[in-house]
């Protein structure tokens, strides 16, 4: 799992552990940002946009299981797993966090082999979930497309196949009948084009707008 390269935000009042954690996340191809504080953590994580959140329950200036229900005002379990580090190995404790909408935790002293597991399967399934979603979504773009296809066609076919009829009776009306078949015709040509040489992908615009971008692919740019 060494080639995941997920955005790590790490918050720990504890210099110690914060920097064990991130050396180690960083050698195992994370990208990580790692912080002593959860103030303004809404900002951070809205400009910063990691991939999984690694925040300890008790700091000195903001209390994490507060922090994390702020993210999940925002975010989802899927769209923002988010793992707690607590010295209290209490099982009311973790239950509390897991109330609050924690993903995974895991305990101090650190243990660095079972943190990093726990990581990583946070991680591959929140990348997982996230792929799966977008994937439903495309496939909804191109079947919408795909029907637009089918009801623009039909009549056209139609008018295109009668227009020769009424072209003794009137030359330019027809004309510019004809012209704005062509012009459809041409708009249903373009969005076969994007269909099947274009890629997808859905990007946050704000907390409840995604935008979706189209792109050619590599072999026709």
């Amino acid at each position: 799992m060494s080639d995941l390269k997920s955005k790590v935000l790490i918050i720990d009042d504890s210099q110690v552990d914060r920097e064990l954690l991130a050396g180690l996340l960083i050698k195992k191809g994370f990208d990580v940002l790692a912080l002593d504080s959860a103030v303004n953590i809404m900002t951070i994580i809205d400009t910063e946009k990691p991939d999984l959140v690694i925040l300890d329950v008790m700091m000195k200036d903001f209390d994490g299981n507060q922090a994390l229900m702020q993210i999940r005002g925002s975010y989802g379990h899927i769209e923002l797993p988010v793992i707690m580090v607590t010295s209290k190995n209490d099982d009311v404790d973790i239950l509390e966090s897991f109330n609050k909408g924690a993903n995974d935790y895991i305990t101090k002293p650190l243990r660095l082999e079972v943190a990093l597991r726990r990581i990583q399967t946070q991680s591959l399934l929140s990348i997982q979930a996230r792929t799966m979603i977008k994937a439903k979504e495309i496939e909804t773009v191109h079947n919408m497309i795909a029907t637009y296809n089918h009801e623009i066609n039909n009549p056209l076919a139609i008018a295109a196949g009668n227009i020769d009829i009424l072209k003794e009776q009137n030359q330019r009306v027809i004309k510019n009948v004809q012209d704005a078949l062509g012009r459809i015709a041409q708009v249903v040509r373009n969005t076969n084009n994007i269909l099947e040489k274009s890629t997808f992908e859905y990007n946050k615009y704000t907390d409840k707008i995604n935008i979706l971008k189209i792109s050619k692919s590599d072999e026709d740019k």
